[in-house]
């Protein structure tokens, strides 16, 4: 986000903190597929449990 000035506004994300930088375009993607994949391994790891205990 740029103001008209060409600087870099806040964008809501940075004003709650969550971030201190505006992302590109393969950063969001980047942790994007991170997220889909601790996800998937998490998942994972419930089954396995369940299984194991006998669920």
């Amino acid at each position: 986000m740029r103001n008209h000035q060409g600087g870099h506004r806040l964008t809501p994300a940075m004003a709650a903190g969550v971030v201190d930088e505006l992302w590109n375009i393969e950063r969001l993607y980047d942790e994007v597929m991170e997220l889909r994949a601790s996800r998937q391994q998490a998942a994972r790891n419930r089954r396995l449990l369940e299984r194991m205990r006998g669920e």
